[in-house]
């Protein structure tokens, strides 16, 4: 699979997300493609430009690659994902 289908996402966390965008809080989504072991964290922002200017309905693993940051497993089984919060906000 290299896609992430937007229906994964309710329209009611879209919605959330928008909110704080407004009010200049941090959110983001975590994608995990299972059958390729990656994981993305993609910024909120990116995610709504996505989906405003494009009328697909998955967003692509290309599309990942170039505007998201990839994620590693500690461990094997927690993620690093502070670690890009940290550096794109703080």
């Amino acid at each position: 699979k290299t896609s992430f289908p937007l229906s994964n996402i309710p329209d009611q966390q879209i919605e959330f997300i928008k909110r704080v965008n407004h009010f200049q809080g941090i959110s983001f989504l975590l994608i995990r493609f299972v059958s390729l072991n990656e994981i993305y964290f993609l910024k909120s922002e990116d995610f709504l430009e996505f989906i405003k200017t494009t009328k697909r309905k998955s967003i692509p693993l290309s599309y990942l690659k170039e505007k998201g940051f990839p994620i590693k497993f500690i461990d094997g089984m927690h993620l690093n994902f502070i670690q890009v919060i940290d550096e794109l906000y703080f």
